[in-house]
């Protein structure tokens, strides 16, 4: 079961086009912005408040590295537990990587690729990230906070999206 149950009746919250045009969806990914959309709605009602809009904007659009991590990291724990399993690390990247057709086993490349960040990141060899194993994997290198996943905006649509919504209106 995915993190505290996903909700996909979005109805209330009429912006769900403008996550995917905001987190530049170039994946198979519905998935990824069902997540997201689970972490900003904090109380579990289906809808996004306008707090939790703001909120949630401050850390993809501001937020410092820490809290950046915090996000990452509670959108992978797709059930919740506190850990990343090998099975949440396969979910994560069969969902977002692009599997040519001339692939004959896809799933035994997204295993090894499973056992490689395995192999990067987890630093108490447990078999599962905990959030320490991934923070000081993130410190060592940045580019694995997206390790499993794009989960939060290039800095293009970023930059696009803060230009958009903070621009001045004529007086």
């Amino acid at each position: 079961m995915l993190r505290r149950k996903i909700i996909y009746n979005l109805t209330e919250f009429k912006k769900t086009s403008l996550f995917c045009v905001f987190l530049s969806c170039k994946f198979k990914m519905c998935l990824m912005h069902l997540l997201v959309f689970s972490i900003f709605d904090r109380d579990n009602d289906g809808c996004i408040t306008v707090v939790e809009w703001v909120e949630g904007l401050a850390v993809l659009l501001r937020g410092t590295l820490e809290e950046k991590m915090k996000l990452c990291f509670t959108v992978y724990d797709l059930n919740g537990d506190g850990y990343i399993s090998k099975e949440e690390m396969f979910q994560m990247l069969k969902n977002s990587l692009l599997i040519q057709p001339a692939d004959e086993e896809p799933d035994e490349g997204v295993k090894d690729l499973v056992e490689i960040a395995l192999k990067k990141m987890d630093h108490d060899h447990d078999g599962k990230l905990s959030f320490t194993d991934f923070e000081k994997a993130v410190r060592d290198e940045n580019l694995l906070l997206e390790a499993f996943g794009p989960c939060l905006p290039d800095i293009k649509s970023s930059i696009s999206f803060e230009q958009k919504i903070f621009r001045e209106t004529p007086k």
